[in-house]
């Protein structure tokens, strides 16, 4: 069964942006966030690695579309950790290599590398989305939310982990910054800004299910609510009624119910034939029917008998 995260990617792997800017830009997010560059005396190689068998053909997909080239895809089996395989797709070509981290930004015109996040990039929104995109499907995970909510990605990248935080700070994403061992995490904790940001990088399906989740998290929450409220009140109505039997019988003993005025006497018997109702349930069932008010009334009215009588006992 996929997690979440991989749905999310499958997801977001099957958008096919129409601008080459938009293209460009995704793929200079994946390549910043997964590729990994190799010197060796042919000349630098560079491939990028996933799981996931949609990011994967999505990267071919964009290398196809921009470069107009198509990477070796080798499959790595895996036991470790319940993980089976990974996809390594590479480019040998040194000049072909070359190039591509000009225009991703990656190399500079000295040929020096360089992590940081060119503006040239990200200058629009949609190839800020497009790039924010490449970078969560190269090294990100999003938590089942279900159980709680938590968007990240991973380098070890400071300069790219900082431009990062920096666009997404753009769109007022509630985001923060954090160091694991070796590496740098840019992680969103709060449900709104998770979806925000889903919703920015083309997840309408995963942002559904967040949102259907939320949904039953609030009805199960008023539930909750409703049946601690009456729990609450049933509690309160119990001792009320136990503390007016106390009291009736005190009358009793000292002055007789028999004694009491018609729609005292009433009151007393009413309360003893139901002890667990509210005064307002208890009043609906007199004839006639009596309000809350008035029944407090009779409850105070009984209160003095009893404080009358005891002082003449004493």
């Amino acid at each position: 069964m996929k997690s979440f995260s991989s749905e999310t990617k499958g997801e977001l792997a099957g958008i096919r942006p129409d601008a080459k800017c938009c293209r460009l830009a995704e793929l200079a997010g994946l390549i910043h966030a997964t590729g990994k560059i190799r010197l060796s005396n042919e000349g630098i190689t560079l491939v990028l690695e996933t799981e996931n068998g949609a990011v994967a053909r999505k990267i071919v997909w964009l290398f196809n579309e921009v470069f107009k080239l198509s990477p070796e895809v080798l499959l790595e089996e895996r036991k470790r950790l319940g993980r089976r395989h990974a996809y390594h797709i590479g480019v040998v070509s040194d000049a072909f290599v070359r190039q591509i981290l000009k225009d991703v930004h990656v190399l500079d015109d000295a040929n020096y590398l360089d992590g940081s996040i060119a503006p040239e990039l990200t200058s629009s929104e949609c190839c800020r989305w497009s790039f924010l995109r490449g970078a969560f499907l190269g090294a990100g995970s999003l938590s089942d939310p279900a159980r709680n909510y938590h968007l990240e990605i991973v380098t070890e990248n400071p300069e790219f982990a900082q431009g990062l935080f920096y666009l997404l700070s753009l769109d007022h994403l509630r985001v923060k910054t954090s160091n694991r061992k070796q590496t740098h995490v840019i992680y969103i904790k709060e449900c709104d800004s998770i979806v925000q940001l889903l919703t920015l990088m083309g997840a309408s399906n995963a942002v559904l299910r967040i949102a259907n989740l939320l949904v039953i998290k609030e009805m199960r929450s008023g539930v909750n609510r409703l049946v601690n409220a009456e729990t609450a009140n049933l509690s309160k109505a119990a001792e009320s009624g136990a503390e007016q039997l106390k009291l009736i019988k005190e009358i009793d003993a000292c002055y007789g119910i028999n004694r009491l005025p018609e729609k005292l006497r009433q009151f007393a018997m009413m309360r003893m034939e139901h002890s667990e109702l509210s005064l307002k349930e208890l009043g609906a069932l007199m004839q006639p029917p009596v309000g809350k008010s008035a029944m407090n009334h009779r409850l105070r009215r009984l209160r003095e008998i009893l404080a009358e009588h005891s002082e003449k006992l004493e």
